[in-house]
């Protein structure tokens, strides 16, 4: 409470919030920043996120260190053959996005909004997070209206959830499956789509630095293996995912990985160790597994 002049005026906090897209989702992006306006301080990826001569992931890594939320939009924009099947799915870089933040924020404080009837081929690992609805074809063309209902959502969630962001691993509910069994459904993960696809990019070779990459095709690999890895060394670090499975498993390719996007990602001239600061799981991983001998 503050005083003002003479009254006790409620100081409302704000929670500062992460609003991720692509390019063809920005429409609803925005509506979703218009009607979050006064219950958080939410912003558009397109709104000073990304640093001149910077890179994505960097950048999107410390984000997700500075917000307390986080609200991604998928929509059908590809499609893709799985298993013999033709699907919508949403864009690559959208998902690593997501996953990136869940792991910083916990499934708790991350939710990803999709247009309701849309059959969308969504990753395993995004079980735990609950999507939120809307209807996009409204016959007043009014999407804030049509967001509402999902927005009404997070608002709750801005309120219930405390101010000091937990770990990813304490707020998450206890799984059903055990340790090892986490282990082995990774393992399964490694070797099924989109990761399988984005090692095969990474065996044909990558280049030194992330400016080098002229099609983007190896930066957009990179950074889907290396989210996956990351995620899977949180798992590991708390133990909710069993560490001898998954090193005899993920250890080459842990120590690989991180040793390639440790100064791929930095901008050129930069400070590897300072744009990684904090450490991220996957850092702290490769460390200690380095150490082991197989």
């Amino acid at each position: 409470m503050a005083a003002h002049q003479g009254r006790s005026v409620e100081v409302i906090r704000r929670p500062p919030l992460f609003i991720g897209s692509s390019v063809e989702g920005l429409e609803v992006a925005y509506a979703l920043q218009e009607n979050l306006e006064f219950d958080c301080e939410p912003t558009v990826w397109p709104q000073g996120v990304f640093q001149p001569s910077s890179a994505a992931l960097i950048d999107l890594y410390a984000w997700s260190r500075k917000v307390e939320f986080a609200v991604f939009v998928f929509t059908p924009d590809d499609v893709v053959r799985i298993r013999g099947r033709t699907v919508q799915t949403v864009r690559d870089n959208v998902v690593f996005e997501l996953g990136l933040f869940i792991g910083a924020l916990g499934p708790r404080r991350c939710f990803f909004v999709m247009p309701h009837g849309a059959e969308l081929h969504l990753p395993s690992d995004l079980i735990g997070v609950e999507p939120l609805r809307y209807v996009a074809d409204r016959r007043d063309q009014n999407l804030r209206a049509a967001l509402g209902p999902a927005c009404n959502r997070v608002r709750q969630a801005l309120r219930l959830e405390p101010a000091a962001v937990p770990s990813a691993a304490s707020e998450a509910t206890a799984p059903s499956e055990t340790p090892l069994q986490l282990a082995a459904q990774l393992v399964a993960a490694w070797d099924d789509e989109p990761v399988l696809g984005a090692r095969r990019v990474l065996r044909d070779g990558v280049p030194f630095h992330i400016a080098d990459d002229h099609d983007g095709e190896a930066t957009a690999a990179l950074s889907t293996v290396f989210n996956f890895l990351n995620s899977m060394a949180d798992g590991v670090l708390t133990g909710r995912i069993d560490a001898a499975l998954a090193r005899d498993a993920f250890q080459q390719a842990v120590i690989e990985i991180w040793t390639r996007a440790y100064g791929y990602f930095v901008p050129a001239g930069g400070d590897p160790e300072e744009a990684w600061s904090p450490a991220p799981p996957l850092a702290v991983l490769a460390n200690q597994w380095a150490s082991i001998r197989t």
